[in-house]
């Protein structure tokens, strides 16, 4: 008997940078000054950067103890996708509340979390009859249970950097964590106003307590497994006496943790 290939590996790597100056047609992605376009030239919201993508299945030896058990993966990892800091009101006075940024900052300026993945298969099969064959897998998606963020709030609530803090550029680096605590100091009253009201508009006291969070929560991703039944059975065609197999693929059993 023949122990064939029982391991296969596939890995690619991406790097790429995209530049635009604007992505969706809506009040958002509108120029923060209709005359000046060509400073809306920035990062792309679709920039990420770096992408690493690797696959592999291992099969048992045909001749083994474990033979018919197959395990599989799939390992993806990204950078962050970028997103603008905006003021969140009108700080430049223009009647247009939701282009204006904070400072001089440009688009996309602001890199949200990283995606961190790892699913799992374990299968194994066993053959009932020529033509029978019942298929047994379990299939575990973000094995470790990572909270991947997709979508970050990019409001910071106020026309310049606050507090004397430095520029926020990532997903919880010290400068969004600082950010945060001066909503929170505020608003239980163990730290005062942070910024300072340069707007031709009333400025909030401090950022947006929510700058760099999560839109939505993370959920987790369940392990699911199944039972496949999968039954072969040739037919001869109309035109010609060649026998070609028709699969019929029944699912008698599936369940999640």
């Amino acid at each position: 008997m023949s122990k064939g290939k029982v391991f296969d590996l596939d890995a690619n790597y991406t790097f790429s940078h995209t530049l635009d100056d604007g992505t969706f047609t809506t009040f958002v992605s509108t120029p923060q000054n209709l005359y000046g376009r060509l400073l809306e030239r920035a990062n792309s919201n679709q920039d990420a950067r770096q992408r690493f993508i690797t696959n592999f299945t291992a099969t048992a030896p045909g001749d083994s103890f474990f033979r018919n058990f197959a395990l599989s993966s799939i390992v993806t990892l990204q950078t962050g996708r970028p997103f603008t800091v905006f003021a969140g009101f009108d700080s430049n006075g223009d009647t247009n509340p939701v282009t204006d940024r904070i400072g001089d900052l440009g688009r996309n300026t602001y890199y949200g979390d990283h995606l961190y993945s790892w699913d799992l298969r374990s299968s194994r099969y066993f053959q009932i009859r020529e033509r029978l064959r019942l298929d047994l897998m379990v299939d575990a998606f973000n094995l470790f249970n990572r909270p991947n963020v997709d979508e970050v709030t990019s409001v910071y609530g106020a026309a310049v950097i606050c507090g004397g803090t430095a520029t926020p550029k990532n997903y919880k680096d010290a400068a969004t964590l600082q950010t945060q605590a001066q909503a929170l100091g505020f608003a239980t009253g163990t730290a005062g106003p942070t910024c300072p009201n340069l707007a031709p508009t009333p400025s909030p006291p401090v950022p947006n307590a929510l700058f760099g969070t999560p839109r939505a929560q993370p959920t987790a991703v369940p392990v699911r497994g199944q039972v496949l039944v999968l039954n072969f059975s040739p037919r001869p065609t109309a035109r010609n006496s060649i026998l070609r197999p028709e699969v019929q693929t029944v699912r008698a059993l599936s369940f999640r943790i």
